[in-house]
């Protein structure tokens, strides 16, 4: 099957040792831990949604520590044989990336953040992915170079709709935040395969043209790929956003898992945010409500595939200066596993809108990495 894959802003790496580079160290620049980079084959597409369009295409990212005010950035990328497909020179001075006159400028994103440099770029697909990626760093006639052997595996499943029927999606996944993301679409019978470099990633975003119209997305957070893995996804008509699980260390043998549902309300019938607040800590929010009243019977959660006992559904909010949004705090009982443990939280439940209950359904997954009962670096 060709996938046609959506746009992610890069990312190659860099370390030739045998230990994974899942995660990215904000350290030091011992063993040049600090210098990480990441390329994204994919071919070039666009998911046109009811607002905007993402589009997709090849890319690559680099992380480094900035060695200096002023310094020069090489990246050379190498096929399995040897072939060299891509060198670029980049200069950055005093934070600003500066094109040479009669260079080619390209269309860069980077962010420096407490001393550290990502810089994402589109690149030409290449025919297969690459084997090795040398990225050198050159400040005050000093240089420091760094390679690794590129590490990719396989993200796939099957793609649904709640009454069971493929569902033609696709599949956003975006490594560090909500830009720029890599991915594919999955085929008339909802299957979708995609070779992603190991990592980390901090979002998978599942829907079609249809978002915000019949459907809201179904999401992956902490996405954890350290090997090949099945995620089978189910599109409904509401969301489990911002999903998160962490062990109850020192407790009671419980997991927490806390979520933000969402529900696809109708123009014109959200609730008026001027007439519903809720006061916290002495101070009034203004509530912004879109959630379904959800019970515990309400909810299904499985940790790596087995159905988890729930001991308590509690709702609290979440706030910013004077906005909160309904959330959720589930505990369920703790299933003895070492290593990666995948959460999937489902929920189907009635809402009234205009008057009429409807069926308001979603499902999410996130990932986390255990040693002995406690988080592991990989968190």
């Amino acid at each position: 099957m060709k996938m046609l894959p959506l746009f992610l802003l890069a990312v190659l790496s860099v370390s030739v040792t045998s230990f994974a580079q899942l995660p990215y160290n904000f350290t030091d620049t011992e063993n040049d831990r600090d210098i990480q980079a990441y390329w994204y084959n994919v071919y070039p597409d666009s998911l046109p949604e009811s607002r905007e369009t993402s589009y997709f295409g090849a890319s690559m990212q680099v992380y480094c520590k900035v060695p200096a005010d002023t310094f020069r950035l090489r990246v050379e990328t190498y096929l399995k044989n040897g072939e060299k497909i891509f060198e670029r020179w980049f200069r950055i001075e005093k934070d600003t990336l500066v094109f040479a006159e009669g260079e080619e400028e390209i269309k860069c994103d980077y962010v420096i953040l407490n001393g550290f440099l990502s810089l994402g770029y589109p690149v030409t697909l290449s025919r297969e992915n690459p084997e090795r990626i040398a990225v050198t760093l050159s400040a005050a006639g000093a240089d420091r170079k760094k390679e690794i052997k590129c590490r990719y595996y396989k993200l796939y499943g099957w793609i649904k709709d709640f009454e069971g029927r493929p569902f033609r999606a696709a599949l956003r996944i975006s490594p560090d935040f909500f830009g720029h993301p890599t991915g594919g679409w999955s085929d008339s019978s909802g299957y979708y395969e995609i070779l992603l470099p190991e990592r980390t990633y901090n979002s998978i975003y599942v829907d079609d043209q249809t978002y915000g119209i019949k459907t809201l997305e179904a999401w992956g957070w902490h996405i954890i790929m350290d090997s090949d893995q099945r995620l089978d996804f189910k599109v409904g008509t509401a969301e489990v956003y911002n999903l998160h699980a962490w062990p109850n260390n020192g407790g009671v043998g419980a997991f927490f898992i806390s979520f933000r549902p969402m529900a696809l309300i109708p123009p014109g019938e959200a609730k008026d945010e001027s007439e519903n607040s809720t006061t916290l800590n002495g101070k009034e929010l203004k509530v912004i409500d879109i959630a379904p009243a959800l019970k515990a019977g309400d909810i299904r959660v499985k940790v790596n595939g087995r159905e988890a006992e729930i001991y308590s559904l509690q709702k609290y909010y979440e706030t910013g200066r004077d906005r909160a949004m309904p959330a959720y705090l589930i505990q369920v009982r703790k299933q003895e596993f070492l290593g990666k443990m995948t959460f999937e939280v489902e929920y189907q439940t009635d809402m009234e809108i205009s008057g009429q209950k409807v069926l308001r359904s979603s499902m999410g997954y996130c990932q986390i990495y255990l040693k002995y009962g406690g988080m592991s670096e990989l968190f």
